[in-house]
């Protein structure tokens, strides 16, 4: 006997259902006859996974599809190329989805190719994130939350699979508020009543959302529905499944990378002050996710803007052995004048040991190529940035 899951269009209010309804776990949840009488019980129920028993047998041609195997992987000798052409993959996708019939597939094309470039250049994935500074905030947040996501489950060793289970919710965790959501962004005003509403209704209505474009994954669908519930608020049966725990990752994900990402009503936070509110407010040290966060970042992320000893000022370029001795790319030296050409600094040497950050908006007029500075395009091209006019 197999169990068919409810899809909330199967669902309706104050008639008498014509079958018993289980949880994913096979318990009973309603009995046959039973009248949902509340729009919220119906949402809750597609949330928490509802199925009803087919007794009857399958077809003999009947066998579930099967997909080809993907094609395999090219090395990519640009990844910073790479990352511009997969967030356009998604903006795309993310616009038309309603008319893109095979949605599902070419979504989940995306979540191989995002672990593929965090693999090749971590570093550079996190410093494009820090350094966010353009248009369609929906889809590079969703871009940069996906990164999170899957740098935190690859420290924590969860397999590929689930990997990309997670990067597949986390690309698609706002598709119930993607208009608003870039709108908020340049707005100066507090969001407004029905705007909050909106943010409070999103993830169920993504969940609605994807399973009209064609998604069947239970757990890429929960998953989207749980993000922005808090664990402790959950059922028991619930905080501890599948899409729980892919949802905690995405809501960890989300919060930080909404945290340095700058808005027109303020600007992004510093990534250590980001990394200590988020570590406060998601259980501190009692929480393996968010220590995972901390310890894959470190205090000093590239991308970060800091003050060294020697008096220079410069971003974060790479991860050090240390949380807190990073490669730094020296770009203004001690008297405020720009180098001509920048330097490298190892803050684990004590003479450029970091002391203090600096907000990133003090670099925002810098033109600076990340192809160039993480050496995937030859410095004789053209220079690191373009613009030198600045003033402190």
């Amino acid at each position: 006997m197999r169990s068919i899951r409810l899809s909330r269009s199967s669902l309706r209010l104050n008639e008498p259902l014509p079958w018993d309804v289980f949880d994913a776990g096979g318990k009973l949840l309603l009995r046959r006859g039973y009248r949902i009488q509340m729009p919220d019980q119906l949402d809750q129920l597609v949330v928490r996974g509802a199925y009803v028993a087919d007794a009857s047998p399958p077809a003999p041609s009947e066998r579930p599809p099967v997909r080809p195997e993907p094609a395999r992987r090219q090395v990519l000798s640009d990844p910073v190329g790479s990352w511009a052409r997969t967030e356009a993959r998604l903006a795309s996708l993310l616009h038309a989805f309603e008319r893109t019939p095979d949605f599902s597939d070419r979504l989940s094309e995306l979540a191989p190719l995002i672990s593929e470039l965090c693999e090749r250049d971590a570093d550079l994935a996190l410093f494009q994130m820090m350094r966010w500074n353009g248009a369609n905030y929906a889809v590079a947040h969703a871009i940069h939350a996906a990164t999170l996501c899957e740098l935190v489950a690859r420290r924590l060793g969860w397999p590929p699979h689930q990997r990309e289970q997670l990067l597949r919710a986390a690309l698609s965790m706002n598709i119930g508020m993607r208009q608003l959501q870039t709108s908020l962004v340049t707005q100066t005003a507090p969001p407004s009543a029905p705007q909050r509403e909106i943010i409070h209704q999103h993830p169920v209505r993504g969940l609605y959302l994807l399973e009209s474009a064609g998604v069947t994954d239970n757990d890429w669908l929960r998953a989207v529905a749980l993000h922005h519930e808090a664990p402790d608020a959950l059922p028991t049966r619930v905080r501890h499944g599948s899409a729980a725990q892919l949802a905690e990752v995405i809501r960890l994900a989300d919060i930080f990378g909404a945290k340095v990402s700058p808005r027109a009503s303020r600007p992004a936070l510093s990534a250590d002050q980001a990394l200590r509110e988020t570590f406060i407010s998601h259980g501190g040290a009692d929480n393996p996710l968010v220590n995972a966060l901390v310890r894959e970042l470190g205090i000093y992320p590239p991308g970060s803007g800091v003050r060294l000893a020697s008096g220079e000022l410069g971003l974060v370029m790479r991860r050090g052995v240390r949380a807190d001795q990073p490669l730094v790319y020296a770009l203004i030296n001690r008297k405020g004048q720009f180098y001509m050409e920048p330097v490298i600094r190892d803050s684990a040497r004590s003479q450029f040991a970091v002391v203090a950050t600096v907000p990133v908006e003090r670099f925002r007029q810098l033109n600076l190529n990340p192809a160039l500075i993480f050496g995937y395009e030859s410095r004789s091209r053209m220079r690191p940035f373009d613009t030198l006019e600045f003033e402190f």
